[in-house]
């Protein structure tokens, strides 16, 4: 059943993004072949964590599991805000339904100015720390393996909540708040790394839905998944830290008026 809610679901917004597409004008920031693949490969992702045979392994191994929630919060959030898709996706939209998107969209901006925009990125960072600490816990883990609608619910939460922290981070970025993005980043980073050694050092089982063969190979596929929380979980967060601090220290370099070595003669 998931499945097929995927396999609609896919066809419908690759169905709204093209059409998006086809309006757009030949210059437009947005038809960028860059923005276009990273569409492509974040929706990707989405569709691979969530689908089968991935969500079956998730379904019988914690470290699975947890292999589902780095895909989502990490990898396809971030390559989901590099494509900016927000004005293709409007495009494509019925047009009875596009100024009130457009609407929505100018709210927001004035929503996060008015608020200012280091609060809002906090809150967000928190957001998404609660989110995720929230839905590790025993009980909501186990409930939602045996809920789908819970299950849903929990990758919901999880992709929206990090869509709003890249988002932010991006922004943040854009406008030369570097301090911003690289407190977003480190504070996702540290949410990821507590998480996963938690689970990598308990010293008894966690989660009670899963069945295994022994509690040994319970703890042990418990480690593995918190190894692939606090390994993988931050590769995202590195690899997005150094590029930002790279184009930091670039664009101070740039602004730095250049000195003229001690003692050289005119």
């Amino acid at each position: 059943m998931l499945d097929l809610l995927l396999a609609a679901l896919a066809v419908v917004v690759i169905a709204t993004y093209g059409r998006g597409y086809a309006t757009l004008p030949g210059a437009a920031v947005e038809a960028r072949r860059e923005r276009v693949l990273a569409f492509a490969g974040g929706f990707g992702v989405v569709l691979v964590a969530l689908a089968s045979p991935f969500e079956h392994a998730a379904d019988a191994s914690i470290a699975a599991h947890m292999a589902q929630h780095v895909l989502l919060l990490t990898v396809a959030a971030p390559l989901l805000v590099a494509a900016r898709p927000t004005r293709v996706l409007v495009r494509g939209l019925p047009e009875t339904w596009q100024p009130w998107c457009r609407g929505s969209e100018r709210r927001l901006a004035s929503w996060v100015r008015r608020r200012g925009f280091a609060v809002v990125a906090a809150g967000a960072v928190a957001l998404e720390t609660a989110v995720v600490g929230f839905w590790h816990l025993p009980g909501p883990f186990d409930a939602a393996l045996h809920n789908s609608q819970l299950h849903s619910l929990e990758h919901v939460s999880f992709l929206v909540a990090s869509l709003a922290v890249w988002a932010l981070i991006a922004s943040a970025a854009a406008r030369g708040r570097a301090v911003v993005s690289i407190f977003c980043i480190f504070a996702t980073g540290l949410a990821c790394t507590a998480l996963g050694a938690a689970l990598a050092l308990a010293p008894t089982q966690w989660y009670g839905a899963y069945s295994y063969s022994s509690p040994g190979a319970a703890l042990a596929d418990q480690q593995l998944g918190g190894m692939v929380m606090w390994g993988f979980g931050n590769l995202a967060v590195v690899v997005a830290g150094a590029v930002l601090v790279g184009t930091w220290l670039a664009g101070l370099e740039r602004r730095t008026p250049s000195r003229r070595p001690a003692g050289r003669l005119e």
